[in-house]
């Protein structure tokens, strides 16, 4: 029996303006590699200041 592996759209980009990286079908991402930390500082500053 043969494993169904899991994979996206074809053709996504990164989601930070002007980045042309085009992620891979199975990453499940919105940000390549390179800008993944900016979108999880976003999110830890909105977590951080939602619980003041």
């Amino acid at each position: 029996m043969a494993k169904i592996i899991k994979s996206n759209k074809k053709r996504r980009f990164c989601r930070v303006h002007n980045c042309k990286q085009q992620l891979s079908m199975y990453n499940f991402s919105t940000y390549c590699h390179v800008h993944q930390h900016l979108a999880l500082e976003k999110q830890t500053a909105v977590l951080s200041s939602a619980s003041v």
